[in-house]
């Protein structure tokens, strides 16, 4: 402004010592805000995005650490000794019955070996002068091998060992009695049928009829429990390893035994069931707290997270408390939720059990084992599962079988009838769950003439029944075992347990198409593009606005400028009059 004092005249403020720039940048950042919040809220969402990924990431590994014993097979397992292992050794798969077997090995499986019965005083000694053909047979297929005049003994070993027809069913080596070399011929499988033997060696300095067999290709001979049981009579096999005599053991066989056999041992071994339970828990309550994690709020107070308004919701706005990350996020409620019913309740499929009929199942939860949720706010183990571990012994010791099929049946079932039979169900076909059965048996000609499942109507075929095709009981097979002609009721229960059906619920919460963690963070990556280009429309009249403003005070600039002239004339005029 302008201000006058003793006849002269001044402009307070005039000229380019104004700093311009820093009243742009003071004018662009108070009107920056929406821009920065926008901006908040953009880290936020991408936080949270971020956030559920890595759970949905946990889920995975979950599920992945879970597939180590999501079977009964891998769950039940069994352990076997041998009473002497340098005899016959021992593996076993929890196919195997707990129990006791005898073994009598009275011969091993072996191969062929034969050795020239020439000898050769050194290795560069040549084995024939003119060009010849070695012809053998091998398991009852002749081969023939070309072998040039001047070829070395140990040329010939190396020319026999890379015959592409032979190279992998009979091989040569050479052996020293410390003053010659020989060569010995192996057959490279076992059993009576993969004989060796040299029809024609051609004008080789070895002859056919001077090889000497030093061993003969022969079965492993054995018996098991005491069959067969004729003096003569072995079980007979081309190995030594032997899987396929009794279910779930293998014997290896090393030496032959006495008359009375080795005794083989098959039971529980309940240690490592343990220590896959542990294992269950502890991958469970890793993933649980990780989900408290995210959830929780830092004191008691909490706050919604309204994935429809781009505000900050992590934030109490009562201005007392502070959630994390994803507090009250309804996705993390969802997961936490459907991971815990499944911990806490029934096994899907399983049936209490009835102690005087003795059906149902001995192990239907978790909490029956000794493995519930810790409920002492005050504890750090809150929310988490708790192990009592001698109720847990207890359970294993009294029937691990059943604690095995608790975690890892899938598919298996059982009726509440001898009347019918549970066959088979279909794998990521038949849902889980309990079932009511009705059939019908025609009076007149004592045929099956009618069922359903669950009141829909089944397929029949003679004396099955099956579940049609787009109903939970698909795939169902129930066999109907007694005749009687008339309506009948029964219920079947198909049986999974906890792994499966926790790996199952996961790999539909993490489903790239459908998962409820996918379609959030799809969510929240579309409210993030949204933000983005509202900051980019804000941007670009914060731009506009900075223009404009650079524009407006270069404009004040010149005036000014122009304004300091017309003064310094002021003052030249001041100055003149005053002289006069």
């Amino acid at each position: 402004m302008a201000e006058y004092t003793s006849g002269s005249i001044n402009i307070s403020g005039l000229g380019s010592e104004t700093d311009w720039d820093i009243i742009i940048e003071a004018q662009l950042t108070a009107a920056s805000y929406r821009y920065n919040q926008m901006d908040d809220w953009k880290s936020e969402w991408e936080e949270k995005a971020e956030a559920l990924r890595d759970l949905n990431s946990l889920l995975l590994a979950y599920k992945t650490a879970l597939s180590d014993f999501d079977t009964s097979t891998k769950f039940l397992t069994k352990a076997a000794t041998s009473s002497d292992a340098s005899l016959v050794g021992v593996d076993v798969d929890s196919d195997a019955d707990s129990g006791s077997h005898n073994v009598v090995v009275d011969q091993l499986a072996t191969n062929d070996i034969w050795v020239t019965g020439t000898g050769f005083t050194d290795t560069t000694e040549a084995l024939t002068d003119t060009n010849t053909t070695l012809t053998f047979e091998y398991a009852g297929e002749e081969y023939t091998l070309e072998v040039a005049a001047g070829t070395t003994v140990s040329e010939f070993v190396t020319q026999f060992n890379n015959n592409p027809e032979t190279k992998d069913m009979v091989r040569a080596t050479l052996i020293s009695n410390g003053g010659e070399y020989y060569i010995q011929f192996k057959g490279m499988d076992l059993g009576a049928d993969n004989t060796l033997d040299f029809t024609d060696t051609g004008s080789l300095d070895f002859t056919a009829a001077d090889m000497e067999q030093t061993q003969t290709a022969g079965n492993a001979k054995l018996k098991v429990d005491g069959w067969p049981t004729g003096a003569d009579e072995w079980i007979e096999r081309d190995t030594n390893h032997i899987s396929d005599i009794v279910e779930g053991l293998t014997l290896h066989l090393y030496d032959t035994t006495s008359a009375d056999g080795i005794e083989v041992n098959i039971e529980v071994d309940t240690d490592t069931m343990k220590e896959n339970i542990l294992a269950f828990v502890d991958y469970t309550n890793q993933v649980r707290a990780a989900i408290s994690e995210l959830d929780a709020y830092d004191d008691s107070t909490s706050s919604s997270d309204d994935d429809d308004e781009e505000e900050d919701s992590s934030v109490d706005v009562s201005g007392s408390k502070t959630g994390r990350v994803l507090s009250g996020n309804y996705g993390i409620e969802i997961v936490e939720q459907n991971l815990k019913n499944l911990v806490s309740s029934t096994a899907p499929g399983f049936a209490y059990y009835d102690s005087e009929t003795g059906l149902g199942d001995k192990y239907s939860s978790l909490a029956q084992i000794g493995i519930t949720t810790c409920t002492d706010q005050n504890s750090d183990s809150f929310g988490l599962l708790e192990v009592d571990e001698d109720l847990l012994q207890k359970a294993l010791e009294a029937d691990p079988e059943a604690v095995a099929e608790l975690f890892a049946a899938n598919g298996s079932g059982t009726t509440d009838t001898n009347e019918v039979s549970f066959i088979s169900a279909i794998e990521g076909i038949t849902s889980p769950g309990e079932y009511d059965i009705e059939y019908e048996i025609d009076s007149g000609t004592g045929e099956l003439v009618s069922a359903t499942i669950n009141g829909n109507a089944a397929t029949i075929s003679g004396w099955s029944i099956i579940g049609a095709a787009g109903t939970p009981e698909a795939g169902l097979s129930l066999r109907v075992n007694t005749h009687t002609a008339g309506t009948h009721e029964a219920s079947a229960h198909v049986k999974q347990g906890l792994i499966p059906a926790l790996s199952a619920e996961v790999a539909e919460l993490t489903s790239t198409e459908n998962g409820v963690l996918t379609i959030i963070a799809d969510n929240y990556d579309e409210i993030i593009a949204n933000t983005e280009k509202k900051m980019e429309q804000e941007q670009n009249r914060l731009d506009r606005l900075e223009r404009d403003l650079t524009n407006r005070y270069a404009k004040l600039e010149a005036l000014l400028a122009e304004l300091e002239g017309v003064q310094d004339n002021l003052d030249d005029l001041v100055s003149q009059l005053s002289s006069d």
